[in-house]
């Protein structure tokens, strides 16, 4: 389904969530006000932002924050800072990933096969997808699928993501079923015992930086061209 956007899209991000994990909202806004230009932009927030701690797969525990408190906020962010989020959040027993912009949030789909709502969605120029976490390597054909259909410009697979050290380390994307498509992956759980947050062009070239495995929060912004640059 189509949802109207004055201008598309002029970057593709994430948050990076490294520390302070029991204010989620206000460790976001931190990292936000350090850009001044940052309007127009795609973010990419982690799986269980709304947990309140490093996230390590147990949806039916109570989150710190109610989903649906996360939701108002983050509307409200998104509405200030002209941003698109997409995030994935804990509402138990789901886990589930949401697009919220300047309209009401979006429940895209659940984490688990076959159990995509409104996935992918298309916005003005780009036509973007959701997949939560190990879905994005073992259940990912349905989305990816229906994104390849699209006629939009830009099409960008968003992964929220707590994933362990190790996956998808590689220097580059390594599943076919995403080549064309942009990817963002925000990762929840830090390093050592997580993975690295990174952006991939549709060649599966990753942005440097090592994955974006800082050691405290930040938001990383790229271009298409600048994406695209990173060649094959």
């Amino acid at each position: 389904m189509t949802r109207p956007l004055h201008k598309p899209l002029a970057r593709i991000g994430l948050f990076h969530f490294a520390t302070n994990h029991r204010d989620p909202i206000g460790s976001l806004r931190d990292a936000l006000s350090k850009h001044n230009d940052i309007g127009n932009s795609l973010i990419v927030l982690p799986e269980a932002f709304n947990n309140g701690e490093i996230y390590y797969d147990q949806p039916c525990l109570q989150p710190l924050i109610r989903a649906d408190d996360t939701l108002r906020c983050l509307a409200a962010i998104a509405r200030e800072r002209d941003l698109i989020f997409v995030a994935g959040l804990l509402d138990p027993p789901r886990n589930s990933a949401y697009l919220i912009d300047n309209g009401r949030p979006r429940l895209m789909g659940h984490k688990q096969p076959h159990c995509d709502i409104d996935n992918p969605i298309e916005i003005s120029y780009a036509c973007i997808g959701a997949l939560i976490c190990s879905d994005a390597r073992d259940n990912y054909r349905a989305v990816t699928d229906k994104t390849d259909k699209s006629t939009r410009a830009h099409k960008v697979i968003c992964i929220p993501a707590s994933m362990s050290a190790g996956t998808f380390d590689s220097p580059s994307f390594p599943l076919s079923g995403y080549r064309g498509k942009y990817v963002v992956l925000a990762n929840g759980k830090p390093p050592p015992d997580g993975g690295g947050s990174f952006l991939a062009n549709k060649v599966g070239s990753k942005v440097g930086n090592r994955n974006f495995d800082c050691l405290h929060n930040a938001i990383f912004l790229a271009t298409w061209s600048e994406l695209d640059d990173l060649g094959t």
